[in-house]
């Protein structure tokens, strides 16, 4: 866990796969590559439980990576039990409740103020690294460029702790974007 929140990545658990050894982007196909296998001979386990999208073979299910404990990515001579993967088979294992109260709250923020400017626009239209205030009344082909304030805010909280000491435990997490 204490790698998952130090290293640069997405949202979702599987924005840390690349970081396995043997795993790669696949741009063209959207998938993983690991050790050479293409991201549709994949197999996505969340808890256990099968999450491969039947058609494409990437994860099936979104889980935010603020919930998840490890990933595990397994690229060669696994046990049986993962039978139907020819590439890798990527486990992701929640976080759980223990004996003392954990919890946490935060927020992300995407707002064009965190964007910089560029001395030079390129010229094939809008581009995210131009501020607000320099689209302003710019014109892009032939009409007037008044985009829209962009800002995206995503709250998330989870807490864990015991029910019953050294017997039950809960856990539970919330995410809300606006």
């Amino acid at each position: 866990r204490d790698t998952i929140d130090r290293i640069p990545k997405g949202r979702n658990f599987t924005d840390v796969i690349t970081m396995a050894p043997g795993a790669n982007a696949e741009s063209k196909a959207g998938g993983i590559q690991v050790d050479g296998a293409s991201g549709s001979e994949n197999r996505f386990l969340i808890d256990g439980m099968d999450t491969t999208n039947l058609q494409t073979g990437v994860s099936g299910k979104t889980m935010l990576i603020d919930f998840i404990q490890e990933v595990q990515v397994k690229s060669s001579g696994y046990n049986a039990e993962y039978g139907g993967a020819t590439g890798g088979v990527i486990s992701a294992i929640t976080k759980s409740g223990s004996n003392s109260f954990r919890g946490g709250v935060g927020v992300y923020e995407r707002d064009l103020k965190f964007a910089g400017s560029l001395t030079k626009r390129p010229s094939f239209g809008y581009s995210p690294f131009v501020n607000a205030t320099t689209l302003k009344n710019e014109k892009v082909s032939g009409q007037v460029s008044n985009p829209t304030p962009f800002r995206q805010m995503n709250y998330v909280g989870d807490i864990g702790g015991p029910i019953f000491k050294d017997k039950l435990w809960f856990y539970g997490g919330i995410a809300y974007d606006k």
